[in-house]
């Protein structure tokens, strides 16, 4: 995969205690492992997806889920265009 980086200094492993984090799966709806990464809020994870979502869909991520620790804020949802950011069914 694709080494994403950072956003700003503000993404880095999950396991510093950030709570948002997105989960990705491939076209069969399976989920991929990465990349692992988390943000501080909302806004720097979508800021991320906006920045990186070409990048992603090149490397086989048909759709995204964003999370707030264990919770689903939304998705899945579609990262190509035919997708149109429709909601997806996933198996995470």
């Amino acid at each position: 995969m694709t080494d994403l980086g950072p956003f700003d200094g503000s993404a880095t492993d999950p396991g510093e205690g950030l709570a948002w984090r997105w989960l990705f799966a491939d076209q069969a709806g399976i989920a991929v492992s990465e990349p692992d990464i988390a943000f501080t809020d909302q806004d720097e994870a979508e800021q991320w997806l906006r920045d990186h979502f070409e990048t992603l869909a090149e490397d086989g991520i048909a759709t995204v889920t964003l999370m707030d620790g264990e919770h689903a804020v939304y998705g899945p949802m579609y990262l190509t265009p035919e997708g149109g950011g429709q909601s997806a069914e996933a198996e995470f």
